[in-house]
């Protein structure tokens, strides 16, 4: 069994006063644990969804067996970009290095990218002690930085961020093994550390977990949807996730409208989330009586909705980085099909596994509504093909298993490689 470190912050951490689902991270995490590995994860106290602390200091849990969880303290910050945002990473960065110096050094560093400047700080940790470290891209930062900025203004982002610039190459390029969610990513990640693409790097998908939910519970939350004014029995179209800058929800607005001006009352367009852009959204979809706004939805909630909808939206800006999110692989493990903005990657697996469709205006948006309106039984295929697909590749059962072999291996080819040397 091996002593294995995890960086990642933003992922949800399992503790007794937030049992909220876990992402990426936690489940891998678990899946190791209970392998019998001891894994330390060191994240935050600062929580980045809630925006809230879910810890005064710094403190060590231990949620389960083999688990214990390193919370630094850090300042926080109120806005997903900002200076407060970065200040917040780099303290949290200071903080892991200095901790990180004292007690016993892990077997294989597992460094989550973003943030930037932990996982610099946790491959350069690694680096010094001969440790194997792993690099897992799950964005691309800091290019999302320099997109959510208005154009004019782009050269001096990048002039301003020229330093993280450096930073996520150092962290790149000194990795021992490159992990991506998607092959775009990886593509990225190899070109940011300026060396192809080895045989030794991977791409493992964002596995989506599907809760068992009790039926008190579900019953519980649709009687709550239907207090926000969710029916049943209109044919329901759903967004879930943010409405921020990198999310685009204005299509879903002018259909809506479109459809109340036609008189047609069958479609019911329901959005599940919260942001900065939810005022000026709600101010647009004011007086359509087609549009409701659920806000952010618990595993419950989640699965109730998931239902419910008959069309399942991927709504994303023109300039978002988002490849393979986590989204469609959540609307493919409840049958729901497709429709999606993004382009590339996601639209070519939408495509090759025949369970959704990409739109590139909001005049192709409003044909595809035509479409679904028109065609529901062939959506419905869609739906089942996307099913069907999601647990033979993507279901957490069948990922994180995966992805725990990957480490297992390359701990394995590290200690071979050590044995080696030391009989030379």
């Amino acid at each position: 069994m091996a002593n294995i470190w995890f960086t990642k912050v933003g992922d949800p951490v399992p503790t007794s006063s937030t049992p909220a689902r876990l992402l990426r991270s936690g489940m891998l995490v678990r899946e190791l644990s209970r392998r019998g590995h001891s894994v330390r994860w060191w994240a935050s106290t600062f929580d980045h969804f809630s925006k809230r602390h879910i810890a005064p200091s710094e403190t060590r849990i231990s949620p389960w067996p083999n688990l214990e969880i390193e919370l630094l303290h850090t300042p926080g910050y109120r806005s997903n970009v900002s200076i407060a945002r970065l200040r917040d990473h780099r303290e949290l960065a200071a903080r892991f290095r200095d901790r990180a110096q004292s007690g016993t050094p892990p077997d294989l560093v597992w460094a989550s990218f973003p943030t930037i400047e932990l996982c610099y700080e946790a491959v350069e940790f690694s680096a010094r002690r001969g440790i194997p470290a792993i690099v897992d891209i799950r964005d691309l930062w800091p290019d999302i930085f320099v997109r959510a900025l208005p154009a004019p203004v782009r050269p001096l982002g990048r002039l301003v961020l020229l330093p993280l610039e450096r930073s996520t190459r150092r962290a790149l390029s000194g990795a021992t093994r490159l992990v991506a969610t998607s092959e775009s990513y990886l593509k990225w990640g190899c070109a940011r550390a300026g060396r192809p693409r080895r045989e030794t790097d991977a791409v493992f998908p964002l596995g989506y977990e599907q809760k068992t939910i009790p039926e008190g519970d579900l019953a519980a939350a649709l009687e709550f949807l239907r207090s926000r004014g969710v029916d049943s029995s209109k044919t329901i179209v759903w967004y879930v996730g943010g409405f921020g800058w990198s999310y685009d929800l204005a299509p879903v607005i002018a259909a809506a409208r479109m459809l109340a001006q036609e008189g047609d009352q069958s479609l019911q367009f329901v959005l599940s989330g919260s942001g900065g852009k939810e005022e000026a959204l709600r101010s647009s979809a004011k007086g359509l009586g087609n549009v409701v706004f659920t806000g952010w939805l618990d595993a419950a909630g989640l699965a109730a909705m998931m239902r419910l909808a008959a069309l399942g939206l991927a709504a994303y800006a023109d300039e978002a980085a988002q490849s393979l999110p986590n989204k469609i692989f959540e609307y493919m493990s409840g049958g729901v099909p497709i429709l999606s903005s993004l382009r590339g990657e996601c639209a070519d697996f939408l495509s090759t596994h025949q369970c959704g469709v990409t739109y590139r205006s909001a005049a192709e948006f409003i044909e595809h509504i035509d479409t679904f309106r028109a065609h529901r039984q062939r959506w419905a295929e869609m739906g089942a093909k996307g099913r069907a697909v999601f647990l033979k590749e993507y279901d957490s059962a069948v990922v994180y298993p995966r992805m725990a072999d990957y480490i297992e291996e390359c701990l394995a080819s590290h200690r071979a490689g050590r044995m080696e040397e030391s009989h030379v």
